[in-house]
């Protein structure tokens, strides 16, 4: 799997290596190709109703890089909100264009609003995707007296459930996998702080880049590319590592009193199992030394 920065994404027992991207290629090669591929499963939250429309994603865009996204539309009354659990939507797709047979997701979250993030000029085709998965997002926060107060008014927290995980993902429920949420908010007058949980797990007091018009943390978003988010550092991105289940259950809470927490979209990647991660590291080390003996 191939991050924004063309390094190789592999990990093991929490550790995250980077190998060169032509070294893995390499190996992957003369593993049979197999290694490189690891099933993913990723979910854009996609706000499209007759007065606003925000763009799909319809390439090749992520933190992890891969195709194929599953963009989750507003209910057919176009109202923009989920008042509760429900909006199950199933014939997903993985990032290699075969069936999620069997897996569904649900969700339920008290608005979906547009971001405003629009892509800069000159950037790459992968890099405007990267944006358009930034577009809108499921909202905490939306007051439901349309007042614009958002420290007065908070709606229920944003639920969402993947059941039925593939196997190639999760396993029978044993096997660890990665989830990445993607965060990015269109709050102008100052930055989002936000709780996330997926699993049991939780990332406190996160800060999210915003788009909105005055908010002057949102250029890499606009750029298309990529800063982890933490309680220290305005990002657009959160990682979850080592989760397990069958079943994944994420949850998007209002970090501190004034903010609005916001969920774009998410993956789910399946991770390497230790004996194809030491093949795939030491298979990639030895082409490069052999690269350096040869030029030596």
């Amino acid at each position: 799997m191939l991050t924004n920065n063309g390094t190789e994404r592999v990990k093991s027992n929490g550790m995250v290596w980077a190998l060169g991207a032509a070294a893995i290629g390499a190996a992957a090669m003369a593993m049979g190709g197999q290694a490189a591929n690891a099933a993913m499963l990723g979910v854009h939250f996609w706000q499209h109703t007759t007065s606003t429309q925000t763009t799909a994603v319809t390439g090749t865009a992520g933190y992890v890089a891969q195709a194929n996204w599953n963009n989750v539309d507003n209910p057919a009354n176009g109202s923009g909100n989920y008042p509760g659990a429900g909006n199950n939507v199933g014939n997903l797709v993985l990032s290699d264009g075969s069936s999620a047979s069997g897996t569904l997701l649900s969700f339920g979250a008290p608005g979906l609003v547009g971001s405003g993030a629009l892509p800069s000029n000159g950037i790459s085709t992968q890099e405007q995707q990267n944006v358009y998965l930034q577009e809108s997002y499921l909202d905490v926060g939306y007051p439901s007296t349309g007042s614009g107060n958002y420290s007065a008014t908070y709606g229920p927290d944003a639920t969402v459930t993947v059941s039925s995980l593939p196997t190639s993902i999760a396993g029978t429920g044993t096997t660890p996998y990665d989830v990445i949420l993607y965060v990015n908010s269109a709050n102008s007058s100052y930055t989002d702080v936000a709780d996330y949980t997926v699993n049991g797990a939780t990332l406190s007091n996160v800060k999210l880049s915003n788009t909105g018009s005055s908010n002057p943390n949102n250029s890499f978003v606009d750029s298309g590319t990529f800063t982890l988010a933490t309680a220290s550092t305005v990002g657009n991105y959160v990682e979850f590592t080592g989760i397990t289940g069958t079943t994944l259950n994420i949850t998007v809470a209002v970090g501190n009193s004034g903010s609005r927490a916001a969920l774009d979209g998410f993956q789910v990647i399946a991770t390497p199992e230790p004996g194809a991660l030491g093949l795939l590291a030491a298979g990639g080390l030895g082409m490069l030394l052999v690269k350096r003996r040869r030029t030596a």
